[in-house]
């Protein structure tokens, strides 16, 4: 399975459980939620992409709280646990207004990847107590939070109870991890010896070995270009062309570039999934 949250942030640390929350703020990250939680998921400017973004501590600074160096982000349970959370949710009320930055079915999703990728790195069963919500840990642990209630509620989705809300979560992190599968890919009627792999229903695709079997006619037209690296550790290469250019995702797996073989189509490639035998063709 491909990561929202880079493997280099998911450091060895004693970490038992992952407690998800909102931020209450805006969907920009801000300063003090990267003081409180381990990641964020949410905007580094206001009306950019949904990004993982880096908090200030470690996971290891949370296996000893004692010294208060830590990431903050439960009241009294914070020992082992990685506090993963969305920005969003500013000025909501429990049983009234989700405010002006209401959660979205987007950042929904990408909470569930993110718990996912917490739940592989730290070998987490997933049940109540491992994977659970900021609203749920009084329950679970007889902790007081204060009336906490992320995440108890879904603004797109306001018939769900929160026992529902919190057992389709869990439902999606483990179906997040075991659903995940190899992809083939063919180019131009040639299959790959490297598979591609399935993100969130999505094909991710080698992209060097699939650009490398494209057709004469399209490497006079297109080529890669340069990797960057973004300051939180996102990667995206260039599809360059004659008269045209674009940024498109890059994912890393063990020196391998993947990228969504649909980012392709811009430079005239056919994308076609066959959901019978989970292979993903491409013509150009």
């Amino acid at each position: 399975m491909g990561q929202l949250i880079p493997e280099a942030w998911l450091t060895p640390a004693l970490i038992d459980k992952c407690i998800c929350h909102w931020t209450a703020g805006s969907y920009v990250v801000s300063s003090t939620d990267r003081d409180h939680y381990h990641c964020i998921l949410g905007q580094e400017v206001s009306g950019g992409p949904i990004v993982a973004v880096k908090g200030d501590h470690t996971p290891a600074d949370n296996d000893y709280t004692g010294d208060d160096d830590y990431a903050a982000h439960c009241k009294n349970c914070n020992t082992g646990s990685y506090g993963l959370s969305v920005a969003c949710m500013a000025g909501a009320v429990e049983g009234g207004s989700s405010g002006q930055y209401p959660l979205t079915q987007h950042l929904w999703d990408a909470l569930v990847v993110g718990a996912a990728d917490v739940r592989v790195a730290y070998e987490l069963e997933v049940s109540q107590r491992t994977v659970l919500f900021h609203s749920e840990v009084q329950e679970v642990y007889g902790k007081p939070q204060e009336g906490k209630w992320d995440i108890d509620y879904l603004p797109f989705s306001p018939d769900l109870s929160p026992e529902e809300v919190h057992h389709q979560f869990r439902e999606r992190v483990i179906a997040a991890v075991e659903g995940a599968g190899k992809v083939v890919v063919i180019v131009n009627g040639t299959e790959l010896p490297e598979a591609g792999y399935l993100k969130q229903d999505r094909s991710w695709i080698p992209v060097r070995p699939a650009t490398e079997m494209l057709s004469d006619a399209w490497h006079d037209a297109w080529h890669l270009g340069p990797i960057t690296t973004a300051p939180n550790g996102t990667q995206r290469i260039a599809l360059v062309g004659i008269t045209a250019s674009y940024q498109i995702t890059l994912e890393n797996r063990e020196g391998t570039g993947y990228v969504l073989a649909t980012d392709l189509r811009p430079s005239a490639v056919t994308v076609t999934w066959n959901d019978a035998d989970k292979s993903v063709s491409l013509v150009g």
